[in-house]
């Protein structure tokens, strides 16, 4: 398997594991209910994972000379 094949897989299993929490805040939030500073936090920072399918986009595109 190639590295880059590899990263993909990782960045699906991380993606599924934040999924169902972030689902769940985000619904809070729209809904206005009040969700702690800490949660806040954690949709800002590890349940964004925007930097992380970026790194893999780029490295997947080199991977593939374009």
């Amino acid at each position: 398997m190639k590295p880059i094949e590899i990263l993909k897989r990782g960045l699906l299993k991380l993606r599924n594991q934040v999924q169902q929490w972030k689902s769940e805040l985000e619904a809070k939030l729209k809904a206005g209910q009040p969700v702690s500073d800490a949660d806040v936090d954690w949709l800002d920072g590890d349940g964004n994972l925007i930097d992380e399918e970026w790194v893999v986009e780029i490295l997947d595109n080199a991977s593939q000379g374009t």
